[in-house]
């Protein structure tokens, strides 16, 4: 399904940002352009990136966040 219509982004790119580590929609946003341009998306994006993050607060779960590899 497509999420993003102004970039062509579909569900399935979303989720693979999120499983490379995008935990945010500004950083899927820098990963893909998704949410970038009218913004329409920005909620369904958010419920996605909610939805696929990991379950530990801390990102990975059994590493510390200090030992994680930096998304921008």
């Amino acid at each position: 399904m497509i999420v993003c219509l102004c970039h062509s982004i579909s569900d399935r790119e979303v989720r693979e940002h999120v499983e490379h580590g995008c935990r945010t929609v500004g950083q899927v946003g820098r990963a893909c352009g998704a949410g970038t341009d009218c913004g329409q998306c920005v909620n369904q994006l958010a419920r996605m990136v909610r939805a696929a993050a990991p379950s530990s607060p801390g990102g990975e779960p059994g590493v510390p966040i200090a030992q994680q590899p930096r998304v921008l």
